[in-house]
């Protein structure tokens, strides 16, 4: 059976700080030692379909071959059917590139709008490599790689290879994730994203019809955090481990300081935002430091 690997690609919000263009390549290489490369980037003039000006060609009716292929690809958000822990039939693809540039300015590209990196006929672990001085720029100091699925980002826990950061570190060995689906009788494809984010002013995912500009600061923070709504609108929140376990909820009024809970131990977490007509605003990750 030949085996599909699937990393999304979503350019959180970044907060004030604006870059029109950026791209970057991932080496991959199986435990069998098949290599393949990709570019990811994105850039003020690219649209959420294939752009030729930027080197982006659609391969998706060429067959996979049977050594190890490396391909970007569109994503259907919209017509997702693909569930943590379960294998679906859906495609969620709508083209495959070995360019991916996404319509972005270091600002919000809405999670309904990701890239899906595709590997086939791989064995795993998979290391992806990178440049990890890319990531020291504060648009892209806190990027990172996970296998959450989209739509349930910092809401439920959906994963099996954690949390990378792309700043801390050049390469990582991946298992197989947590969502999946077969393309195909024979093939099975694996979920996984990269999430572009800035340095303490980092926004939320968007809120329905449009984007959330939550902020937090400092971030990481060790025993309080400020929460910044863009015009100082009440907002309720719920804090929430890495686990999906609710740490603590609160309401505040326009810009306000929050005390953290006393003893929470370092590590990753998140907040979720609402409105007083409770609407969702966004989500944001929380790394506690001391």
């Amino acid at each position: 059976m030949n085996a599909i690997t699937t990393l999304f690609l979503v350019l959180a919000p970044l907060g004030l700080l604006q870059a029109h263009a950026f791209a970057f390549e991932l080496w991959l290489e199986d435990a069998a030692g098949q290599k393949d490369t990709i570019t990811i980037g994105y850039d003020a003039g690219a649209s959420y379909g294939i752009d030729p000006q930027f080197g982006e060609t659609d391969i998706k009716t060429a067959p996979f071959p049977d050594s190890m292929e490396v391909r970007a690809a569109g994503y259907l958000y919209d017509d997702l059917n693909i569930f943590c822990f379960e294998l679906s039939q859906a495609d969620p693809t709508s083209f495959h590139s070995k360019v991916l540039i996404l319509d972005d300015e270091c600002m919000s590209t809405p999670e309904h709008e990701p890239g899906v990196f595709l590997i086939a006929n791989a064995q795993f672990p998979v290391t992806v490599r990178w440049d990890q001085g890319l990531f020291e720029n504060a648009c892209r100091n806190r990027s990172l790689l996970t296998d959450w699925l989209p739509g349930g980002w910092f809401d439920a826990p959906c994963e099996n290879n954690g949390i990378i950061r792309l700043n801390e570190q050049s390469e990582v060995q991946l298992v197989p994730a947590a969502g999946a689906y077969m393309p195909n009788a024979t093939d099975t494809a694996y979920l996984y994203f990269v999430a572009f984010r800035g340095d303490s002013t980092i926004v939320g995912t968007p809120r329905p019809g449009g984007r959330t500009e939550i902020s937090l600061f400092p971030n990481p923070a060790s025993d309080e955090v400020l929460i910044l709504p863009p015009s100082g609108e009440p907002l309720e929140y719920l804090l929430f481990d890495a686990m999906g376990r609710r740490i603590s909820a609160g309401g505040i009024q326009g810009r306000q300081a929050v005390s953290l809970p006393a003893g929470l131990p370092e590590g990753l977490y998140y907040f979720r935002f609402f409105g007083k007509d409770g609407r969702p605003q966004g989500s944001l990750p929380l790394r506690v430091g001391r």
